[in-house]
């Protein structure tokens, strides 16, 4: 692997096709000339090869600060380093400054390349520029929730002072270094580290412990503390319970946790005074569920400079949703899901003051839910992959969807209503659509290159339908939408 990727790496590199190029060019007129007397049609095109070959190797060498997902064990040298780059990394070592010297590991640890993306594969061009055949839609879109949209993580032991990962593409000389964003503060005990410090709750008017279960009893329960549940147990909830969460109160939780309400009896998780510290469950690899839950006027987690941006926050985990509610909030993210597998049913977002759900790096489906009057975007993904079906977006801010950071999003049978932009694809993200109808927006399909590290973005759309919409499409230079049997390339 690290000799073909470095051969790959020298025979893209723009010097090397310059030498090329200019080797043959004293055979190459005859050759051509040649083949032209047999294929009259036949023309080589020296620069769109050339940029044919430029995008390929963009997409080949790293890019630096844009690698690698990090989180650290609380208390530990020990970093789970997630590859996001298409092709496997090798990790050298570490620095403490940019442009400081580094320390080699004691031997250089390989990461395995990102998931392979299929709707991308799927939405290509053969050899003669035509779309691949997309007339299976919903068959193709099967892959997007067959496994995690992400590299399973690794391993790395690094000391307090590594600011910085040193890491190449196998078989390359250039050395890459990205900061280690999430590296705790240089103080003994990080916020996050407090809170879990925290002894487990007792049982009381408002929940019992039992064993490794801690269950919310039924009723209306005011409370002004940050309620910690460590690794190891359940948090549970029935029909009839509200949580108040006053004074800065909040729930985070390192278990999973089980919320099931009824129809005439949700469980409400609120605060009357606006200042709940948020619902945070960081529980890699457990499954958690919620039915018939309403969550109104929380803030996002806030603790002495630790902070989430979801108002609900589930990480690393796998979260059935149904018929739950995310109204009033006040925070950046109604609902805020990463590293997830998702499977969401008839959800409501409703009165938000950003985004409504914010998927950041997460697979799965979502059904039969509605986005209403969302300050910013309705549905915001990023690398992500996933599967929409039977939703209405209405009165977004900004965006009823947003596909970005190299996700991939199918959608069937969609309504975005009254926004300034119903579906916009960038960042070398694709979206195929099926049956998507708009209405009363400035702009329908946008697609655009918004950061520098990524690539255009590409949009297949089957059927669409459109009332009041005052430009169906905006297709930005790279990036390549299909309408129907109409191929639009981006030209300014």
């Amino acid at each position: 692997m690290a000799s073909y990727l470095g051969y790959l790496n020298r025979y893209s590199s723009p010097d090397f096709l310059s030498s090329f190029f200019e080797s043959v060019s004293a055979e190459r007129l005859p050759r051509e000339l040649a083949l032209l007397r047999e294929y009259p049609q036949y023309s080589f095109r020296e620069q769109e090869f050339t940029r044919s070959i430029q995008y390929k190797r963009a997409m080949l060498l790293p890019q630096e600060g844009y690698s690698w997902v990090a989180d650290r064990a609380p208390k530990t040298g020990t970093w789970r380093l997630r590859n996001l780059h298409y092709f496997p990394l090798q990790l050298l070592g570490y620095a403490r400054e940019k442009n400081g010297p580094w320390t080699p590991l004691h031997a250089p640890i390989w990461f395995p390349a990102a998931p392979d993306r299929p709707l991308l594969l799927e939405t290509g061009r053969d050899s003669s520029g035509a779309w691949a055949d997309l007339e299976n839609f919903h068959g193709k879109s099967g892959a997007l929730v067959s496994g995690n949209g992400w590299a399973e993580p690794g391993l790395a032991e690094l000391p307090a002072g590594a600011n910085w990962l040193v890491y190449r593409l196998p078989g390359s000389e250039p050395v890459f270094r990205q900061k280690l964003t999430s590296s705790p503060p240089s103080i003994s005990t990080t916020p996050r580290q407090e809170l879990f410090d925290r002894p487990l709750p007792r049982s009381d008017a408002k929940w019992q412990v039992q064993g490794r279960s801690i269950r919310f009893l039924k009723g209306r329960h005011a409370i002004a503390e940050m309620i910690v549940v460590p690794e190891g147990y359940t948090l549970e909830a029935g029909p009839g319970t509200t949580l108040d969460f006053i004074s800065g109160g909040g729930l985070l939780s390192a278990s999973p946790v089980h919320l099931s309400g009824r129809p005439e009896e949700p469980i409400l998780i609120t605060s009357s005074d606006g200042s709940g510290n948020g619902f945070t469950v960081l529980a890699p690899n457990a499954a958690s569920s919620l039915e018939y839950v309403v969550f109104e006027r929380l803030r996002a987690l806030q603790w002495k400079g630790w902070t989430q941006t979801g108002a609900v926050t589930f990480s690393g985990a796998e979260v059935r949703l149904a018929d739950c509610i995310f109204r009033f909030t006040n925070s950046e993210d109604a609902l805020n899901l990463v590293q997830c597998k998702v499977d969401m049913d008839r959800c409501l977002f409703l009165d938000t003051p950003s985004d409504g759900f914010d998927c950041d790096f997460c697979t799965g489906e979502i059904r039969g839910s509605s986005f209403k009057k969302c300050a910013n975007d309705g549905l915001d993904l990023s690398g992500s992959r996933l599967r929409l079906e039977s939703s209405a977006f209405e009165d977004c801010g900004e965006k009823g969807i947003s596909v970005g950071e190299r996700s991939d999003l199918a959608c069937f049978d969609i309504r975005i209503e009254r926004s300034p932009t119903g579906l916009a694809v960038k960042d070398h993200s694709v979206a195929i659509a099926d049956h998507i109808e708009l209405s009363d927006c400035a702009a329908g399909f946008v697609l655009f290159q918004k950061k520098p590290e990524y690539g255009p973005a590409r949009l297949v759309v089957r059927n669409h339908k459109s009332t009041n919409v005052k430009r169906l499409f905006s297709v930005q230079k790279g990036s390549t939408l299909q309408l129907g049997e109409r191929l639009i390339r981006g030209e300014d």
